[in-house]
C-alpha cells in the first residue's frame, strides 16, 4: 500500500508528481487521518489531501456529490487549471501535473503514486463506514460542545468538511441566529437542537414547517436609558439622510434595521452611503444612549483606517453636535487587535471563556473577512452585542479560506426576490418605520444608488455590466467612451505604456518633495509641512496601475522591477544621486506597500509609505497618524515586509479609491481572473479606467465567477425559514 511508505518519501512522490498543487502540509494532513483508520486507508489519504489542498486554495470544505464523481488524478487536474504558478504566471492542468516540466519529475514515484492511488474514487458505502468507524462525524448526531475531540472531518447533508472549518462556520451561522431573536441567552447553548435534523429533512423533501418559530426583532434602541419613542429616532434619521430626490429612503432603511436588529449587513457598491449610514447610526445612537459601548473594525490595517477617514469626513458633512461627536469612537481597529489575536499562540485574548465589552461592533470590508477570523469575533462578542457588516457582495472574497460574505448575501438576495421593491429597487419605507414588507430576511439592506458616480456615469454603467457577466458590451462600452479606454498589447508594448506615465507621477512627487528637503527635523511636525506631506499621497493617488497577478509578466513584482530601475537611472543620470540610496533600492519618490503588520512600528498590512528626504537622510512617510496628528516617518533601514507600490495587485487594493486607474491583465485566460477581480478593480476609479489587455481574455473573464462555496450559505438559509 502506499501509505506504508515513510510521510517523507510519500510527500517528495506526490509533490514530484503534482508541483505546485500538493504540500507536504497536504500530505501529513492525508497520512494522518488515513493512519485514523483501519480499512480503505488509501480512499481516506486521498480524501485528506483533497481537503487540505482545497483550505490552501480558499475552500472549507467539498460537496459530496462532486468528490464521488470523480477520481483523485481527475480532482487534481481541475484544481491544475485552476491554480497559477506564483513564480512565473504558467497556469494549466499540463503545467501543474508536471508535463511542464518532464525532466524534474521521479519517473519510479510517477509510477507508484499514479499506478496506486490516481485511480481511487470514494463511494457512498466508503463514507458510510468512515463515519461508522468515527472518523468522520455525522452533522445529525453531533456533540457540538466536544466537536473538536471526537470528529477530526464532519459530514453536513452534502458537504464534507475539516472538523475546524464546520465548527468556524457553526459559530458563526449560530451566533446570527441567535441575534435575530429577541432571547439573549449563551450562543453556544441557544444554538437550535435540531438544525442538523433540519437541514436532512429539507433535503430529502420533507415540507412539513414549523409555525411556533418565529423571527422577532428587537425595539429601536432597546437598552436605552432615556425615555425616547421611535418616532424620535425616526426624525432624526430623516434630519440627517433625507434629500429632495428621495435617493436617500435604501440608507433611512439601512439605519432603521441597524438600529432595530441584533444583525445586520448592509451592502452596495462603491460610493452607494455604507459608510454615510453607520455615520448617522453612531448619531443617533450616541444622541438617545450615550451609555453604548462601541467599536469600529476593519480586516486590515489600511482598511480601518479608510473606515476612520470616511466616518470622520460624513461627521463633518452630517453637522454633528460637538456633545455627540465626544462619544463617537475616535480610531477603528484591525479585527486581530480587536480580539487581541496571536498568531504564534494559535490564541486570542479575548473568546468565548472571556467576552469583550460591547453593545455594538461595526465591521467595515467585511467581503476580506476569512471564515476562521469571523468566528473568533463571533467568539469574543457578548451575546447582548449588535453586530453591523458593511461591504461589497461583489467584490473579491478573503485571502484566507472562506466567502462567508458572499456567500451570507447570495444567500439573503434569493430569500429577499419576493419582497416588494420601490422604484429605487430598495424596500418601500415610510417616515413612521414601517416596512411594507414583514419578511424575516430583511436584516440585509443593498444599497444601488452611487453617489461616486452621476447617473450617467459610464464607470457605473461599466460596473453594472461586468456584475450582469456582459464580456461583450462592457469590451464595447470600453472603447466607446472617454472615461473608459483600452490598450491593444498588439499594438502597444507593455512598459511603453506603464512607464511614461509613472515617471509623470514621479516628476510632480519630485517637485514636491524638494520643498521640504532642507527642513530641521522639529519642524517636520508642523501643520504646514503634515499638508504637504499629504499632499504628496493625493498626487499618487491620481493614477494607480492594478495587476490580475503579483507574480509572472505583467505581475506587480516584475513591472516595480523595471520601474525601480528606470527611475533610479533617470536621477542617477541626470546627477541627482543624493536622492538615491548607495545601493540604488532606495531613492526619493519611490512609493512602498506593507505586506505584513509590524506593530512595534504601528504599520499594517496594505499602509502606503512614500519616500523623502529629510534632515539629508532618505526617509518613508506613512502620511498624518489621527490619533496623534503626526506624521508617521520611519526609517528604510526599518522596513522589511514592503514593496514597491507603483503597481499593486487588485487583491491589495481592496479598499482604496483612486482617481484613475490602468488594469494590466495577462495575454492569455488565467485562473485568477473573475469577474469579482474585474469589479473590484473597475471599481477602484474615480474618474477613468483603462484596461491593458485582450478582447477575448477580458470577455472570458467577466463571464466566469469565483467557484469559492461551502455550505453555510444553505445552512443559514434553512434555519432562517424555519
Amino acid at each position: 500500500m502506499v501509505r506504508q511508505a515513510s510521510i517523507n518519501t510519500l510527500s517528495k512522490h506526490l509533490i514530484s508528481v503534482y508541483p505546485n498543487i500538493i504540500t507536504e502540509i497536504d500530505v501529513h494532513t492525508g497520512n494522518y487521518l488515513s493512519s485514523k483508520v483501519d480499512s480503505h486507508q488509501n480512499e481516506m489519504l486521498v480524501l485528506g489531501i483533497l481537503l487540505s489542498v482545497l483550505q490552501q486554495k480558499g475552500q472549507v470544505a467539498i460537496r459530496i456529490s462532486e468528490l464521488l464523481d470523480k477520481s483523485f488524478d481527475e480532482h487534481l487536474e481541475i484544481m491544475a487549471s485552476n491554480l497559477i504558478d506564483a513564480d512565473d504566471g504558467k497556469s494549466g492542468s499540463s503545467y501543474f501535473l508536471g508535463s511542464g516540466n518532464p525532466k524534474d519529475l521521479d519517473e519510479s514515484a510517477t509510477k507508484t503514486i499514479r499506478g496506486g492511488i490516481s485511480g481511487i474514487k470514494l463511494t457512498n458505502e466508503i463514507l458510510a463506514g468512515f463515519v461508522k468507524s468515527g472518523i468522520i462525524g455525522d452533522a445529525t448526531s453531533i456533540n457540538y460542545e466536544t466537536i473538536e475531540i471526537q470528529f477530526p472531518l464532519v459530514r453536513q447533508v452534502d458537504w464534507i468538511y475539516l472538523s475546524r472549518y464546520w465548527e468556524a462556520e457553526r459559530t458563526v451561522v449560530s451566533g446570527i441566529i441567535n441575534r435575530l431573536s429577541t432571547a439573549e441567552s449563551d450562543t453556544m447553548d441557544s444554538f437550535p437542537s435540531n438544525v442538523d435534523e433540519v437541514l436532512t429533512k429539507q433535503v430529502i423533501g420533507d415540507d412539513k414547517s414549523n409555525s411556533d418559530h418565529e423571527i422577532k426583532h428587537s425595539k429601536l434602541l432597546a437598552h436605552s436609558q432615556k425615555n425616547v419613542t421611535d418616532a424620535d429616532i425616526q426624525q432624526r434619521i430623516h434630519q440627517y439622510l433625507k434629500d429632495d430626490e428621495g435617493r436617500t429612503e435604501s440608507q433611512i432603511n439601512a439605519v432603521t434595521t441597524a438600529l432595530r436588529d441584533r444583525f445586520t449587513i448592509i451592502t452596495g457598491g462603491p460610493g452607494t452611503g455604507k459608510t454615510r449610514c453607520i455615520t448617522t447610526l453612531l448619531a443617533v445612537l450616541f444622541e438617545f444612549d450615550p451609555s453604548q459601548k462601541v467599536a469600529l473594525a476593519a480586516p486590515t490595517g489600511k482598511a480601518a483606517a479608510r473606515m476612520m477617514e470616511s466616518v470622520t469626513q460624513n461627521l463633518e458633512a452630517l453637522q454633528i453636535p460637538e456633545s455627540i461627536l465626544q462619544a463617537i469612537p475616535k480610531s477603528a481597529s484591525t479585527l486581530h487587535r480587536l480580539i487581541g489575536w496571536n498568531p504564534g499562540m494559535g490564541k486570542a485574548l479575548y473568546s468565548k471563556d472571556r467576552r469583550l465589552e460591547l453593545d455594538l461592533l461595526i465591521i467595515d470590508e467585511a467581503s476580506m473577512v476569512d471564515l476562521a477570523m469571523l468566528a473568533r469575533v463571533f467568539k469574543a462578542l457578548p451575546d447582548r452585542c449588535r453586530i453591523i457588516l458593511l461591504g461589497d457582495k461583489d467584490q473579491l472574497s478573503s485571502v484566507e479560506a472562506g466567502a462567508v460574505f458572499g456567500e451570507i448575501t447570495r444567500t439573503l438576495a434569493e430569500l429577499q426576490k419576493e419582497i416588494p421593491k420601490t422604484k429605487d429597487g430598495q424596500k418601500s419605507v415610510s417616515a413612521e418605520n414601517h416596512t411594507h414588507s414583514e419578511s424575516k430576511y430583511d436584516f440585509m439592506v443593498n444599497l444601488s444608488h452611487s453617489w461616486r458616480f452621476s447617473d450617467e456615469s459610464r464607470l457605473s454603467d461599466l460596473a453594472k455590466l461586468i456584475n450582469s457577466g456582459d464580456g461583450i458590451n462592457s469590451w464595447q462600452l470600453m472603447q466607446n467612451e472617454d472615461a473608459l479606454g483600452v490598450v491593444n498589447p498588439k499594438q502597444m508594448n507593455l512598459i511603453d505604456t506603464v512607464i511614461p506615465r509613472i515617471n509623470e507621477i514621479h516628476n510632480q512627487l519630485l517637485s514636491q518633495i524638494e520643498k521640504f528637503t532642507k527642513r530641521e527635523q522639529k519642524e517636520s511636525t508642523s501643520e504646514d509641512f503634515n499638508q504637504q506631506v499629504a499632499a504628496l499621497f493625493k498626487t499618487l493617488k491620481t493614477f494607480q496601475n492594478l495587476s490580475a497577478h503579483r507574480r509572472g509578466y505583467g505581475g506587480s513584482v516584475m513591472l516595480n522591477a523595471i520601474i525601480d530601475k528606470v527611475l533610479s537611472e533617470k536621477l542617477r543620470k541626470t546627477g541627482k544621486t543624493t536622492l538615491i540610496s548607495e545601493d540604488g533600492e532606495w531613492y526619493v519618490g519611490r512609493p512602498v506597500i506593507v505586506t505584513q503588520n509590524d506593530y512595534n512600528l504601528g504599520l499594517f498590512n496594505g499602509d502606503v509609505g512614500i519616500t523623502i528626504k529629510l534632515d539629508d537622510r532618505l526617509m518613508v512617510s506613512f502620511g498624518v497618524d489621527p490619533k496623534t496628528n503626526r506624521l508617521k516617518i520611519v526609517a528604510p533601514s526599518q522596513l522589511y515586509n514592503i514593496e514597491t507600490a507603483w503597481v499593486i495587485t487588485v487583491h491589495k487594493s481592496q479598499g482604496s479609491e483612486f482617481d484613475n486607474i490602468m488594469l494590466v491583465m495577462p495575454d492569455e485566460m488565467s485562473p485568477v481572473l473573475t469577474r469579482e477581480l474585474i469589479y473590484t478593480a473597475v471599481t477602484r476609479a474615480r474618474n477613468s479606467v483603462e484596461i491593458y489587455g485582450h478582447e477575448s481574455v477580458w470577455i472570458e473573464a467577466v463571464q466566469r465567477q469565483s467557484g469559492r462555496y461551502s455550505g453555510i450559505g444553505e445552512m443559514l438559509g434553512q434555519l432562517i425559514a424555519e
